[in-house]
């Protein structure tokens, strides 16, 4: 199972990037400021990424975990955190509609500023931690 693990994510990765080449190169060929349709292909490009590397985060643990349950169990943890710090950056996130936004022909939703809002209060809670325990991993480095 574990051979045939690291084939499937080696090869996966090749044709991931193979595919993006590709399509950032014919992108960059057929560019034309004044047609949208190459910025179109880069963001279904970015889509699909994103999508697959959403899939790959949770099939992958999935499929090692048919040998070993006890093993989902810090990944669950990481869910449960993650989903808990956005619950609350939500709920702390102002659903106000600038005026501003309000005389735009199709002015979002009180919801969707309060989405708005919670994703990127979860974004920078995020990158925090993600310094502070670079920093920190270093200190420990230095300190031992």
């Amino acid at each position: 199972m574990n051979q045939l693990y690291k084939i499937i994510t080696k090869f996966g990765l090749y044709v991931i990037l193979g595919v993006t080449v590709t399509v950032l190169a014919i992108a960059g060929i057929t560019y034309d400021p004044e047609d949208s349709s190459s910025v179109d292909m880069l963001l279904d490009l970015a889509y699909v990424l994103v999508y697959g590397a959403v899939a790959t985060a949770v099939l992958l643990p999935l499929i090692g975990a048919v040998k070993n349950p006890k093993s989902l169990v810090r990944p669950g943890i990481v869910v449960v955190t993650l989903l808990g710090i956005f619950g609350a950056c939500y709920k702390a996130a102002s659903s106000e509609v600038l005026e501003l936004y309000q005389r735009l022909d199709n002015p979002p939703t009180p919801d969707m500023v309060q989405l708005s809002g919670g994703l990127i209060q979860t974004t920078l809670i995020l990158i925090v931690l993600a310094v502070a325990g670079v920093v920190l991993g270093e200190i420990s480095k230095v300190v031992r």
